[in-house]
């Protein structure tokens, strides 16, 4: 992705021709958050695909919690 640094916005981005050739656990992860349960010790992670599934991860075990695909 090209940013624009003084507006913080996208100003260009390029996609993956062969997106659709690839398969689920091979396609790039655009965006992960972490997410602190205050009400535990569990750290979870979330990533976001390209192919527009969300994969919700314990970073103490690394185990895959939820898989949402395609939403």
């Amino acid at each position: 992705m090209l940013w624009n640094l003084e507006g913080g916005t996208i100003r260009f981005a390029l996609r993956d021709p062969f997106l659709s050739f690839r398969k689920h656990d091979e396609k790039p992860v655009e965006k992960v958050v972490f997410i602190n349960d205050p009400t535990s010790t569990q750290l979870i992670l979330v990533s976001c695909h390209a192919d527009g599934s969300i994969r919700f991860w314990d970073i103490n075990t690394s185990d895959l919690l939820v898989d949402v695909i395609n939403l």
